[in-house]
């Protein structure tokens, strides 16, 4: 289980979640830290901050979760990295980062889901960046999380489902549904 506190100071605001992330029974810190100076989202960052010895921390970056805002001062679009959840989604017992970034151009926004776990004595993606799409339907707010379902199998293995809205030129839609399964190691694409 985890717990958060927030804190904020200058243009900064800083949430730090305690969890055990790589099971060693120690937990470690999660560091969700946003710069907005003029109250608009300019800069933020996920990092995880272990102990290795009393005294001594050592950060682990989040992979590829750095978003700069810059564009939000021109178009009022940006980037937005959002920070989920702490939870068990792969059936270890052990907490995983769950967070959404989306990125705004003038016609489209694309959104990729990360789950962040602990392997290999580092903090690594989980979905190897498989769980990314790109929509040409905007909505004010878009529904960061509900693109994404976490359940599992009839036989017992962790799945996550990725619904895709789409359009087309005459104007028919529709929801693209893909699966990505567990496999001890990645969410994997798999057919169903």
């Amino acid at each position: 289980l985890s717990t958060t506190e927030s804190l904020t100071f200058d243009d900064y605001m800083l949430t730090v979640t305690s969890a055990d992330f790589d099971g060693d029974g120690t937990g470690e810190y999660l560091l969700d830290v946003e710069r907005s100076p003029l109250q608009l989202p300019h800069y933020q960052m996920l990092l995880v901050v272990r102990q290795d010895a009393p005294g001594a921390y050592r950060p682990f970056l989040s992979p590829e979760l750095w978003s700069a805002s810059q564009y939000l001062y021109f178009g009022g679009r940006g980037g937005i990295l959002s920070l989920h959840s702490v939870r068990d989604v792969t059936g270890d017992g052990l907490p995983e980062i769950l967070a959404v970034r989306q990125i705004e151009g003038r016609d489209q926004t694309f959104m990729r889901l990360y789950v962040l776990g602990w392997q290999d004595g580092t903090l690594a993606d989980l979905t190897n960046g498989e769980t990314v799409y790109q929509t040409w339907i905007h909505t004010d707010p878009l529904p960061l999380f509900d693109s994404w379902t976490f359940s599992t199998t009839a036989s017992g293995e962790p799945v996550i489902e990725q619904r895709e809205p789409f359009f087309d030129n005459w104007g028919c839609t529709g929801e693209r549904i893909e699966q990505f399964t567990w496999n001890g190691r990645l969410y994997l694409r798999s057919s169903f």
